[in-house]
């Protein structure tokens, strides 16, 4: 892989860059979507004490705060995409910072009429989706709100917690601007002696991927040197959003934070999981029967890469030492034609996305870590992954990919308010394109280290999903036990459980060091509720889908087009079961996931041999 160059963005060559000329023009028609939402976000409220008049005024209601709704995510998407490509700059900080409290009067205003429809008598939403057809596409949102009910409080009181949301809940954006205004790192040196830039991101998508051990462990110490002068700052923050999740589940009645995530749209406008049981169950079956797997592939890379060691930071690096080279058109050209097994509608969206800049992928100073796909509703979605080169590289594109076909689909197909497929299950449609790669370059090549590079891709896949996030999801089940305890969560406590953690998971196989006590500030997630755990649901409803794409070939390919147009009009686990045929909350579906991923490895290990 060649050498990355860490550029300011004012250097970056537009095609590497996203076209948000697509969402406005100019600048001056954002200031003037802006301002006009800003005059017109309190424009719902004229509805408040006339809900019970009838279906036709809640219709009327609804469709106005929906179209409210979609401007909104226009003009917060468009400020929110500048900021992600440049954190540093005062200009993109100074517009993203005016969105949230425009943002925030229009979820006061939508609390309120939540609140007062959840007033109205038994019976009552029941009666108005009967009688009025316009609210049919709204069936999904009042079914949640009737199920809701449990933890409603006063209207007074939701409109105030919902007024306050950028305060309670503004951990993220604390997180965001820590980690890409403030956080400096050190260069690492690698073997060739050579200098190379160090950030989150960079280490996450390019170094610790890489065949280069010295400069990986190096990188690894410059990122705890960094991290740790931030150590008690943000775990306080976290703790506070933490606490936030907590107090709120107090005051709804629920018995836990964790309850109210799984058994309510509270916290995230739907539920994280069909059940809190089901929530433990994917926990506790992938950490139990995953971990002998992940311990025998750490075996593996050890072995290939002749490490005296395994460091925490070694575990994703590629077993292959000789990285290929892999430039951004080969990767389009390969993503392209895998899509074609899915048929014209599937493959037409991949490429637009590849042609028409939907996707950034430079790599320049102030860019945020991670990658992500953001829909904005009736222009397209786009991609935010930076291109580091090498086949892992490829399949961080094909995953958010994956997400744009969702979303295209869905929002052509939907209205705004049922564009995307619930939290539950929306990793889904993303890791099945990186899956879909995957099955084309496998099939088409017998070339040992490209299958080697292949293997190792789709198993870090596996890594990110089942490893990564999930023990994510861990630490936050542990976190959110002591906080219900009324325990305080320190840099230490969350260092400590951090340990604890990876040990359970890893055993003997990893060596942990002080740095990895630090792993807990590498991601935002922690800030996202339950959203980690659910990267391993979809994940293995993509596997068992993948295998049915097999079998059953273009029948099933037009069923996945069918279920990613659905979007979020039904349930998940219903969705996925009448479209596809797949049980997403079944044990089964894991475990068959699991036995994929260790095929995997064992086919690797003989690709080494």
């Amino acid at each position: 892989m060649g050498k990355v160059v860490m550029r300011p963005r004012a250097e970056v060559p537009v095609e590497e860059t996203w076209r948000l000329e697509d969402i406005f023009p100019d600048d001056a028609s954002w200031e003037a979507a802006l301002e006009a939402l800003r005059r017109d976000v309190d424009e719902p409220r004229r509805f408040l004490g006339r809900l019970g008049e009838g279906p036709q005024v809640l219709a009327d209601c609804i469709e106005a705060v929906e179209d409210l709704f979609v401007r909104a995510n226009r003009v917060g998407a468009y400020a929110g995409l500048r900021l992600a490509t440049d954190g540093a700059d005062p200009a993109a900080q100074a517009a993203a910072g005016r969105t949230p409290p425009v943002a925030a009067r229009l979820q006061a205003a939508f609390a309120a009429l939540r609140s007062e429809l959840l007033q109205l008598p038994e019976g009552t939403i029941e009666r108005y989706l009967a009688a009025e057809p316009r609210l049919h596409p709204y069936r999904r949102m009042l079914e949640q709100v009737v199920r809701d009910r449990r933890g409603a409080l006063s209207k007074e009181t939701e409109e105030a917690l919902a007024t306050l949301g950028e305060v309670l809940y503004g951990q993220e954006s604390i997180y965001s601007r820590v980690t890409t205004a403030d956080l400096r790192f050190r260069p690492a040196v690698g073997q060739d002696g050579q200098e190379a830039p160090v950030s989150l991101s960079e280490f996450m998508f390019n170094i610790e991927m890489g065949p280069d051990t010295k400069l990986r462990r190096d990188a690894w110490a410059s990122l705890a040197e960094g991290l740790a002068r931030y150590q008690h700052t943000l775990a306080a923050n976290l703790a506070a959003r933490i606490r936030a999740d907590v107090l709120t589940a107090r005051l709804r009645g629920y018995p836990s934070a964790i309850h109210m995530m799984c058994e309510s749209g509270w916290s995230s406008g739907e539920p994280y999981a069909p059940s809190v049981r089901n929530f433990h169950e994917v926990l506790d079956v992938i950490q139990t029967e995953y971990a002998p797997v992940a311990r025998r592939y750490a075996r593996l890379k050890k072995r290939t890469l002749g490490l005296d060691r395994m460091l925490l930071c070694d575990v994703q690096a590629n077993p292959d030492p000789e990285d290929l080279e892999l430039e951004f058109e080969e990767a389009a050209r390969w993503i392209a034609e895998a899509a074609g097994a899915m048929g014209e509608t599937y493959a037409d969206v991949i490429r637009r996305a590849l042609d028409e800049r939907w996707i950034d992928r430079a790599v320049n100073e102030g860019r945020v870590g991670g990658a992500f796909c953001s829909l904005v509703y009736g222009v397209h979605p786009y991609v935010f992954a930076s291109w580091s080169g090498g086949v892992r590289s490829l399949f961080m594109l094909a995953h958010e990919l994956g997400h744009a076909v969702h979303g295209e689909l869905s929002g052509r197909a939907q209205r705004y308010v049922n564009v995307l497929s619930n939290v539950y299950s929306v990793e889904g449609p993303s890791t099945f394109n990186e899956l879909l790669v995957g099955r084309h370059l496998l099939s088409t090549s017998r070339e040992v280290r490209l299958r080697r590079q292949v293997i190792a891709s789709l198993l870090a896949t596996y890594h990110h999903n089942f490893i990564t996030h999930l023990l994510e999801a861990e630490l936050l089940r542990r976190l959110y036990a002591r906080s219900e305890e009324d325990r305080p969560l320190t840099a230490q406590v969350v260092g400590d459980e951090t340990i604890a953690v990876l040990r359970n998971f890893w055993g003997d196989e990893v060596e942990l060091d002080d740095a990895a006590r630090l792993n807990w500030m590498r991601q935002p997630h922690y800030y996202d509720g339950l959203y980690p755990f659910t990267y391993s649901v979809g994940l293995a409803g993509a596997t068992v889908a993948i295998g049915r794409l097999e079998t059953e070939g273009p029948d099933f390919a037009q069923r996945w087009v069918e279920l990613l147009r659905a979007g979020n009009s039904l349930p998940p686990v219903e969705l996925w079961q009448e479209t596809v045929g797949i049980r997403l909350d079944s044990p089964d579906t894991i475990r068959r996931a699991i036995a994929h991923a260790a095929k995997l490895v064992e086919e690797i290990e003989g690709l080494f041999d």
